[in-house]
């Protein structure tokens, strides 16, 4: 009797993981944890370089509330000849139809800041910048949270 009760418990306890496994695999969990954010693009002749992740395929997972894009690495170089330029770089976040505005970078320490207010896992950035003839490289990371520091 005692081994007919553990065969029938072993038996539903296996069917319960396996049922939620099952349910579980068609479910896209948002990644709201820190989110790399990497692009690289030229401006040309006409100053009209820009880099859109929409049309790209990259999106990010954010919540309502405010955002961070924590500049790691940045440069705006010469295209021909590499020399560093240090012109600006505009970045704007967007979800849908929405701009939550446009930030500027010039330095591999700047933060950006926007505020949200969908909970949405298709933000995305468009970035461009303005001068002739350069290359732009960008590496950051984008927070879903409040950035603290430990000195």
């Amino acid at each position: 009797m005692k081994r007919k009760f553990l065969k029938a418990l072993s038996i539903c306890l296996l069917s319960l993981c396996l049922f939620s496994i099952g349910v579980n695999a068609g479910v896209i969990t948002p990644n709201y944890a820190d989110q790399t954010v990497s692009f690289s693009f030229n401006t040309y002749g006409r100053g009209n370089g820009y880099v859109d992740g929409s049309l790209n395929g990259v999106y990010y997972s954010l919540r309502p509330g405010q955002c961070y894009l924590e500049t790691r690495s940045f440069e705006c170089t010469d295209t021909y000849t590499g020399e560093y330029l240090g012109w600006p770089c505009y970045i704007q976040l967007i979800c849908g139809s929405k701009n939550y505005g446009t930030q500027m970078v010039t330095s591999f320490n700047d933060i950006l800041v926007w505020m949200t207010d969908v909970n949405s896992t298709k933000y995305y950035i468009r970035a461009y910048g303005e001068k002739p003839n350069c290359t732009y490289t960008y590496f950051g990371t984008l927070h879903d949270h409040l950035l603290t520091y430990h000195e």
